[in-house]
């Protein structure tokens, strides 16, 4: 008893988790907020991108995306990396990971080992903030290039994406799973 109460209690911590993480990031991407991306996008050129938005750079297309933020979007861009983006991966990795470790014991209950699959979000946030950091050291130094700086911050960006769809694709997985074992159970009861 004490188990279950506490399992949906990680449950319901799980989901304002996540719908933390949604709303924040719909404050991130959406409102015209100060520092927020569209305002960013404002200060910068027509077709610029967030460098940590883009998959992979390399020196060359790292520099590309700063030069189109042009000067007051570098600054609001900083700003943005110390202000959402100290919250904002810590809050992704806390809830991706609750909610992992909650829907894998749920589709996988005897398989001890894959809920602890809950890190690989949780590295997915070490490496984001690796990869802030490291843009914001590219950035204080701009315009001098620091090429090697800048494929250390591409290969962050690229693994944060590539533990993120990992992660994505266990959390697919495991509802898929949950609703097929449900589908199963229904139709065997109403036989």
């Amino acid at each position: 008893m004490i188990k279950n109460r506490f399992a949906d209690f990680r449950g319901r911590i799980a989901v304002t988790l996540a719908v933390l993480m949604l709303l924040m990031m719909v404050v991130i991407n959406i409102s015209p907020i100060p520092y927020a991306v569209p305002y960013i996008m404002t200060k910068a050129q027509e077709g610029a991108h967030l460098p940590d938005t883009l998959l992979h750079y390399g020196p060359d297309k790292l520099y590309s995306a700063l030069d189109m933020l042009q000067p007051a979007g570098r600054e609001a861009y900083k700003k943005f990396l110390l202000s959402f983006d100290t919250v904002f991966p810590l809050l992704y990795a806390c809830a991706l990971g609750l909610n992992t470790a909650v829907l894998l014991r749920r589709a996988f209950p005897k398989l001890a080992q894959a809920s602890k699959l809950y890190l690989i979000p949780l590295g997915a946030g070490i490496v984001d903030y690796l990869e802030n950091g490291t843009l914001l050291l590219i950035l204080d130094r701009y315009p001098k290039h620091l090429d090697a700086w800048a494929y250390l911050a591409g290969g962050f960006t690229l693994t944060k994406w590539l533990i993120s769809a990992s992660c994505l694709v266990a959390l697919v997985i495991s509802i898929v799973t949950i609703i097929v074992r449900r589908l199963n159970r229904y139709r065997t009861e109403t036989r």
